[in-house]
């Protein structure tokens, strides 16, 4: 992971062109969407060039499909879904292997277009865990009204900087079945308050049911069905307090035998960290922050921090959030802690709520830019601790542009050496604002430290 700081600017707009290939079709036949129904080929499916037939570790039939991980997504579009009509989801998947993990991830769909509705209850919040017996994902869903297909997607993940191997088979999609209660989602509001998201709506709820164990045992004493959306439930009046750590919590709901894994409390994003000396939160469970908006790219990417100095900023990727906060606003966040090629990041943010506006973002800390210089190895000190930070360098020379000029290297000389970083544009796209001398020495810059 090079280290590069990254310009701050006022808002921009540029077009991105993408080019989508098309994802084949299966029609609901009460039976399997196999990947392979003959020797050489994979059947009805995208994303399928890291798949390797597989003839000796299978669950069913004569083979199975092995996938590299963190390499593409397999995903299948199934046409005759019927809105309102439950059906039941099902594959099998053998993971054996500690540099792999497994999720789905997948989509109602309306033509080509995907629902927001009822999202959750495709996108569990638990990945597989190493087993050397085949497991089954199964759950059975009421489809949203106007949908007319599903988009069925499964992700693989590197876990442990290896690159391990997953195995699948026997994916099914039926009609029928019955839906069980379960919660989809749970995050923390505040320190006393938890919000639930259920698979389906619920008529009655009791503060008595729920339990919350993990850093404590806890308690609540309120529990009421949120009045617009009949799958929410808030819990109220924890008892005692949460606290924010990197210990996994879990909700019980004895009343419908359901329960979640995910980080209760407002956690310090510090726990985001790598090098964190507290600790560092797992990857894919759902913890909720507080801080202020530091720097907004106006297209993907959030950088926000909840205090100054080391360890306290982080980027949120996605690509609506940033419509909804600017810099300087104080937010509580509910989002998942994720890697991507070495940079912390949260993913699948939940905005709920903007505590206040027009603050001043932590920082800038000031930093020697021997800190990030672009030789430092990928999550080691001292460049590590200032990810996602906002921080200026100060009596820095540049001493040549990147490529059509979107990026700029730069030194400092401490006690006569030569300390080299980089310069870029992901926070100000292809430096519109930004014009820097090749040659010339500045008082400072300021920006946030990306990957």
């Amino acid at each position: 992971m090079k280290k590069t700081i990254l310009l701050i600017s006022t808002a921009f707009a540029f077009m991105l062109l993408v080019n989508m290939s098309s994802i084949a079709q299966n029609q609901v036949t009460n039976g399997d969407l196999e990947l392979w129904d003959n020797p050489n080929t994979p059947t009805g499916w995208d994303k399928t060039e890291s798949i390797v037939q597989e003839a000796t570790i299978i669950h069913g039939g004569v083979y199975s499909a092995k996938q590299q991980a963190g390499t593409n997504d397999l995903m299948q579009n199934v046409s005759g879904i019927v809105g309102g009509q439950t059906y039941t989801i099902k594959y099998y998947f053998l993971d054996n292997d500690d540099n792999a993990r497994s999720r789905i991830w997948s989509y109602w769909l309306n033509g080509t277009s995907t629902l927001p509705d009822n999202q959750a209850e495709l996108r569990p919040g638990a990945y597989s865990s190493n087993s050397t017996d085949w497991q089954e994902y199964s759950v059975t869903l009421t489809a949203p009204a106007s949908a007319d297909g599903l988009r069925f997607e499964v992700r693989t993940y590197n876990t442990n900087s290896g690159s391990g191997f997953i195995y699948y088979d026997d994916f099914s999609v039926e009609e029928g079945g019955t839906v069980v209660t379960e919660i989809n989602n749970a995050y923390a509001i505040s320190n006393t308050e938890i919000d639930i998201i259920y698979n389906i709506e619920l008529s009655s709820v009791d503060p008595s049911d729920y339990q919350l164990t993990g850093t404590a045992t806890i308690t609540f004493s309120g529990a009421t069905i949120d009045g617009s959306n009949a799958k929410l439930v808030h819990l109220t009046g924890a008892s005692p307090s949460m606290t924010g750590d990197a210990t996994l919590d879990n909700i019980l709901d004895d009343g419908n035998g359901t329960n979640y894994d995910f980080y209760a409390g407002i956690t310090p994003v510090s726990y985001l960290n790598t090098n964190n000396p507290g600790g560092t939160l797992q990857n894919g469970y759902t913890a909720t922050f507080q801080g202020i908006v530091s720097a907004n790219d106006n297209y993907n990417n959030v950088w926000f921090s909840d205090a100054a100095g080391q360890y306290n900023g982080t980027m949120i990727y996605d690509n609506g959030f940033d419509a909804l906060v600017t810099v300087g606003d104080e937010i509580i966040v509910a989002a998942e802690r994720d890697e991507y090629n070495g940079l912390t990041e949260l993913k699948n943010p939940a905005l709920i709520s903007t505590v206040s506006s027009g603050n001043t973002p932590y920082g800038p800390d000031v930093i020697a830019g021997s800190d990030i210089e672009y030789t430092i190895a990928s999550n080691t000190n001292p460049a590590e601790p200032w990810e996602g930070q906002l921080v200026k360098i100060e009596d820095f020379t540049v001493d040549s542009a990147g490529y059509n000029s979107y990026s700029y290297w730069c030194s400092v000389d401490i006690a006569k050496t030569k300390h080299v970083f980089k310069l870029a544009d992901n926070v100000d796209y292809h430096l519109n604002n930004i014009s820097l001398t090749v040659g010339a020495t500045y008082q400072s810059v300021t920006g946030v430290v990306d990957w």
